[in-house]
């Protein structure tokens, strides 16, 4: 291999002279079209991420059996399961939105991460690993992409990256008023 050659795109440059352009490495294939662009793929989840989440909290408003079963401790309903029944479906509809626009990435982000960890700790743990639903399994996957995004925040395809370009782009407003 070239030392200035990229292993994705040369480990099969050899055969693919011999073989069909439809049989060439995908990897090869998607590194072509996309570059080094992780972030939009990134961006991708993040938005995917976000619609997920702002239709789980239209579930939670729409289906108030749904949110009461969830919120309920033996059977009752105290003062904090009803404050976070009103919390869960505002975080998940305006959090979710916001990830999926990349609007206060981190923000919308951290906002999800208290709702997650009571449905880890208080929901899910104590009904284990490998259930039917793996409900368990997927709360850990969206806390881990919230957390992920959290320290990553918005990428590419975000209005947090637009709104810095555009503040980038601007003249300082102390020095419009010198001149």
């Amino acid at each position: 291999m070239q030392p200035n050659s990229n292993p994705v795109t040369s480990r099969n440059h050899a055969s693919s002279e011999e073989e069909p352009a439809e049989e060439r490495d995908f990897g090869a294939a998607v590194h072509e079209a996309f570059g080094n662009r992780a972030d939009y793929f990134l961006d991708i989840v993040r938005i995917y991420l976000g619609i997920g989440l702002f239709v789980k909290g239209i579930q939670f408003l729409v289906n108030s059996d749904f949110a009461g079963v969830a919120l309920m401790k033996d059977g009752q309903m105290d003062l904090l399961m009803g404050m976070m029944s009103h919390y869960i479906p505002l975080a998940h509809i305006a959090g979710g939105l916001m990830l999926a626009a990349g609007l206060m990435t981190r923000f919308a982000a951290l906002s999800q991460v208290p709702i997650l960890l009571g449905a880890v700790f208080l929901v899910h743990l104590p009904q284990g690993l490998f259930t039917r639903g793996q409900t368990l399994e997927f709360a850990l996957l969206v806390l881990f992409l919230l957390a992920l995004f959290m320290l990553s925040g918005g990428g590419p395809l975000s209005l947090d990256r637009y709104f810095e370009r555009k503040r980038a782009d601007r003249p300082d407003a102390l020095h419009q008023h010198q001149n």
